[in-house]
């Protein structure tokens, strides 16, 4: 798929929950932004939808995890894009880290309510 994908030397990580294995990354990826990609990059949802789908996103980006740091600067940065682009605004400046991360791990064990919640609270409509 990707031609430089077999030189990159991949090692498992993990922080209280597993990521993605290593092996699994490039395939893991195209799911997860081609799932993007086919519901139009989350644009012309309303605002509650918006969040629901924003959240099962950052859940998977974050399962991804291909980065060994950075992966949360990566993702905020991220989805803070894909939000101005679907017309809302997405302020993280003063989130909660540890709230983040226990939001996120409950993501990894299915559960999005949390993300929700909190992304739910940075969201705003553009203009």
């Amino acid at each position: 798929m990707y031609p430089w994908a077999g030189q990159l030397r991949t090692v498992n990580i993990s922080k209280r929950t597993p990521f993605c294995p290593a092996r699994n990354l490039v395939p893991y990826a195209g799911e997860v932004f081609g799932h993007l990609a086919s519901s139009g990059r989350l644009r012309d949802l309303p605002r509650q939808e918006f969040v629901i789908q924003l959240a099962a996103l950052y859940g998977d980006m974050n399962v991804l995890h291909p980065f060994r740091e950075g992966n949360g600067r990566a993702q905020r940065a991220f989805l803070a894009r894909l939000s101005e682009d679907a017309g809302y605004d997405l302020n993280w400046p003063g989130t909660d880290l540890q709230r983040n991360e226990d939001a996120s791990v409950k993501s990894f064990l299915g559960d999005n309510c949390l993300l929700e919640q909190l992304l739910g609270e940075l969201i705003t409509i553009t203009g």
